[in-house]
């Protein structure tokens, strides 16, 4: 069967659509969820050897905002850590959804599992991503993911659903293009809100505008999305640091993120962050929960990352990246060496 033929069955009904998830955390777990809920064949990859609970138990579980997270739902999905046993799936799309830290060892590690027609997806925060599973997997079969649903991880395979967001997607050229519309309108049918944007670099540096402010504040101050809000102090920083981001982006990199507006064209970092940190207002970022956790963080491949960039133009302004980058590498050296 022809790629073109396998992907239109997948997405019309006629044949069940394979998708592997590499990485059962809050965002992976909220996509086999609704996925798996809709019938779609959904296997997750446990990408870190200590989270055997989540295999033997072979149960996802997702509270929700709707209910004030007080109901737990079930469903039961495939779960496994050996590539050996994917090895004759062919699934139509992988999605990595690791730590931007462990992309290159899941890439290495899970290649095989990649058949001659799979899409691969990432969808991650931050950046270089895309660039290290261009290595492994070429340009021609991957697709860009970002996604503003909050999930806030709760134990191993258990998730609170904190607010819903879009799920944007974006081929790197005209091969994956209907592979991307294909998948977008999977997402559909499980229940997200989903479309295909024109420019990966655009639509990743729109995530990390927001990413860059509400991720590295929340982080050091201990506040949920909501919190950075109440304090007048927190919500100028989030207005700062998203210009900043915008500002490294077009002057740096001539990207020009992609920030859904409300009425108009007018390109907005700070009310763009500041409506992200209301509707998201309950939910602990990422990087908050890391270090609650004791773990590494994705600063480098966030604020460092930019920070990086902006040294490209010795008149860029790029102290507060910078700063947050500093500040939370310190905080996470501090939590990593405290035993557990």
């Amino acid at each position: 069967m022809s790629d073109v033929s396998k992907l239109h069955d997948a997405v019309s009904g006629t044949r069940q659509s394979k998708i592997i998830i590499i990485g059962p955390g809050a965002i992976g777990i909220l996509f086999a969820f609704h996925l798996r809920n809709e019938g779609v064949d959904v296997t997750l990859v446990n990408h870190d050897p200590s989270g055997t609970s989540l295999i033997a138990s072979r149960t996802i579980g997702v509270s929700s905002y709707k209910d004030d997270g007080s109901v737990f739902r079930d469903v039961a999905v495939k779960c496994t850590s050996d590539p050996s046993a994917l090895a004759e799936t062919n699934p139509d799309y992988v999605i990595f959804a690791v730590k931007a830290y462990d992309t290159q060892e899941a890439a290495m590690e899970w290649s095989p599992i990649v058949g001659k027609d799979t899409r691969v997806i990432s969808l991650q925060n931050g950046l270089g991503n895309l660039e290290i599973l261009e290595r492994s997997f070429g340009k021609d079969r991957l697709i860009a993911a970002v996604t503003s649903e909050a999930s806030t991880l709760l134990g191993a395979g258990r998730v609170y659903h904190a607010a819903k967001g879009p799920t944007m997607l974006a081929s790197l050229n005209r091969t994956s293009l209907e592979s991307a519309r294909d998948f977008a309108m999977i997402l559909r049918r499980a229940g997200f809100e989903s479309s295909v944007k024109e420019n990966a670099q655009d639509m990743i540096w729109g995530k990390l505008v927001i990413n860059s402010a509400i991720n590295p504040l929340s982080a050091i101050t201990g506040f949920v999305n909501g919190e950075l809000l109440a304090h007048e102090g927190t919500r100028k920083l989030l207005c700062e640091i998203a210009a900043e981001t915008y500002a490294i982006a077009r002057q740096a990199l001539s990207i020009k993120p992609s920030i859904d507006e409300i009425e108009d064209d007018e390109v907005n970092p700070s009310r763009a962050v500041l409506r992200a940190a209301e509707t998201t207002s309950k939910n602990k970022s990422s990087m908050l929960q890391d270090l609650e956790r004791g773990k590494r963080t994705e600063i480098d491949f966030l604020s460092g990352a930019i920070y990086r960039a902006a040294l490209k133009r010795s008149d860029l302004n790029a102290h507060l990246n910078e700063t947050m980058y500093r500040l939370v590498k310190s905080l996470e050296e501090h939590k990593m060496s405290v035993p557990s």
